[in-house]
């Protein structure tokens, strides 16, 4: 059996409990019309890995989405929590994603919103928290 890395030396990480409170929700850093709401993995582990949620805040308008762009993290996986959200992949096409889906966005994967639910709120995992987006 091969020896398995003990992520306590791999990635720093402390304990860290993020309920749900009147406040928890900020401005998306890239999308206005977006509400984040930290859940603190990104302070416990030094910036390591970044886990939020993400909630629009008005209905769909392509004048506020972004165009066709892609992210540079090492890992980024989002998962629906509530609604849907018509998005573009490069090499897919147009997808649907509603509540319960979710996908793994390889790194510099070129993709689009097309149309999103009043009520879209979606998880994001990325490693590391920060990273660039680039506009085509």
């Amino acid at each position: 059996m091969a020896d398995k890395p003990d992520i306590e030396t791999t990635i720093p990480q402390h304990f860290v409990v993020k309920h749900l409170e009147p406040g928890s929700y900020s401005p998306h850093h890239f999308r206005p019309h977006l509400l984040m709401r930290d859940l603190g993995v990104a302070d416990a582990t030094k910036g390591a890995i970044g886990i939020y949620t993400s909630k629009v805040t008005q209905a769909y308008s392509s004048e506020v989405e972004p165009g066709v762009h892609y992210h540079m993290p090492d890992f980024q996986y989002f998962y629906v929590l509530r609604g849907w959200q018509k998005m573009y992949f490069e090499g897919q096409g147009e997808i649907t994603l509603w509540t319960g889906s979710g996908w793994l966005q390889a790194r510099g994967l070129k993709h689009q919103v097309l149309d999103h639910s009043e009520d879209f709120e979606v998880l994001v995992i990325n490693l590391p928290h920060k990273f660039d987006t680039v506009e085509v």
